[in-house]
């Protein structure tokens, strides 16, 4: 039996459980001096889909194009806003991630209005702010929509491919078939977008081993700058789960789920790909994806449009998660929690690992305190272990560890009571299905 297990990403910490009212008013009201230079990154939320897929638990909708106009429109109206704050006028941009949703959806004259406003309003540098936007493959993917990107200097496309067998696609209720990610896929390269990553998922209902060693057969034969893998997530609410209910199904369990992650690891490593900024994503590049990495490293990360989350100094934040009152309000931040000077350790603690390696000076100078002293049991245990490896400059996530980072993270880096609130959360989005009587997996 495993002791540990591979579960979903962290990438909110504290939880958002601890979100509140009051502390809203706090964010901008920041005395400390800055550093120089001022780094700031930023993530767009964009919520419209050509439609929603049965494992999606994002905030997002099938929406027209007047609902699309409103959103933009009060999108503009944020940025307006937020980039006069002080705390940001003489802020560099690192990074811009347009996530979703599917920003692609947007006609192109919404996409440039939104891209006129980042530029307008925030100091975007050429050649130094990464901007990275989502991406649907399909129809939506016009030659028009990749100048335009090309015109404001995007530098990163991801796109959600999730497998490349039609079937699993069909049973999962994913929107599109294989053949719209590769037709997507020739059209940007064949554009110059040289910085393509792709997401894939696995445990997916029906994956069979014929099924999953094609999927990395034709990942491999695209061969993408970047591959991100997720792992299928039931939330309790979600498409898919209700359909396992009420058709008796089941996904696989958590040991064979492993067994075919660590085939989609050893396959990827033996051509040439190697860990990126996570232990979960891969590259063939120097390039790292910026937004990812320095939100990790804990800088500034401005949240725009509805359900985003970002930090501001040491203010964690949400904006305002529903829709329709996103539309009708001029306040977006609605809840928000200003960490103490422990939260914020435990933070870069939980965020640095999350990326693999923490840098123990990094640490020490940022917080004042050692993380290998104060992480001494812990960290011995999971050395003996054989899941990480630890130097006086590094600790590092090593051999089996790469598969179990989130788990290891919640149990060994992370307060026993918001551990046990982290448990809680899980239970949600894991649903149990156990109890299904027919399966899907084929042996």
């Amino acid at each position: 039996m495993m002791k540990y297990k591979r579960d979903m990403l962290l990438s909110i910490y504290p939880p958002i459980m601890f979100y509140n009212k009051e502390d809203v008013k706090k964010i901008w009201e920041i005395e400390r001096p800055r550093q120089t230079p001022n780094y700031v990154n930023i993530y767009v939320h964009i919520p419209f889909c050509p439609r929603k897929c049965d494992f999606c638990f994002l905030i997002s909708e099938v929406s027209g194009l007047q609902k699309m106009k409103q959103y933009i429109n009060k999108l503009v109206e944020e940025i307006e806003y937020i980039s006069q704050k002080k705390y940001l006028r003489d802020a560099q941009i690192r990074s811009i991630t347009i996530g979703g949703g599917s920003p692609t959806i947007l006609p192109t004259f919404l996409l440039e209005e939104l891209f006129e406003a980042l530029y307008r309003r925030f100091n975007i540098i050429k050649g130094e702010t990464e901007i990275a936007i989502e991406m649907h493959p399909g129809k939506e993917v016009t030659e028009e929509k990749l100048q335009l990107l090309k015109k404001y200097n995007v530098i990163r496309i991801s796109i959600g491919v999730e497998s490349f067998d039609d079937d699993i696609l069909a049973l999962n209720g994913r929107n599109g078939t294989s053949e719209d990610a590769i037709n997507t896929l020739r059209k940007l390269y064949q554009a110059g977008f040289d910085y393509v990553n792709i997401d894939i998922i696995s445990g997916m209902l029906g994956e069979t081993d014929k099924t999953w060693n094609y999927t990395i057969a034709k990942l491999l034969e695209m061969q993408p700058q970047e591959v991100t893998l997720y792992k299928l997530q039931l939330y309790e609410n979600s498409k898919i789960a209700i359909k396992c209910k009420a058709n008796g199904l089941k996904v696989m369990d958590d040991g064979q789920e492993f067994l075919f992650a660590k085939r989609f690891y050893d396959l990827l490593f033996e051509n040439g790909y190697k860990l990126s900024t996570g232990t979960y994503s891969f590259c063939k590049h120097e390039l790292q994806h910026k937004y990812r990495k320095y939100r990790n490293q804990g800088e500034d990360l401005v949240a725009l449009g509805v359900a985003s989350n970002g930090i501001i100094d040491r203010c964690v934040y949400q904006n305002i998660i529903s829709l329709e009152k996103y539309l009708e309000t001029d306040s977006h931040i609605t809840t928000s929690y200003c960490m103490t000077d422990e939260d914020y350790f435990y933070r870069s603690m939980v965020l640095g690992m999350r990326s693999g390696r923490i840098d123990v000076q990094e640490i020490f100078n940022r917080h004042g305190i050692n993380p290998i002293e104060f992480f001494k049991t812990e960290l011995t245990d999971l050395q003996n272990d054989g899941y990480v490896t630890v130097s006086e400059q590094y600790i590092e996530i090593i051999n089996n560890g790469i598969y179990f980072a989130d788990d290891i993270i919640r149990k060994n880096f992370m307060p026993k009571e918001i551990m046990k609130m982290e448990e809680m959360m899980l239970k949600y989005r894991n649903y149990d299905l156990s109890k299904n009587k027919k399966g899907l997996i084929k042996k």
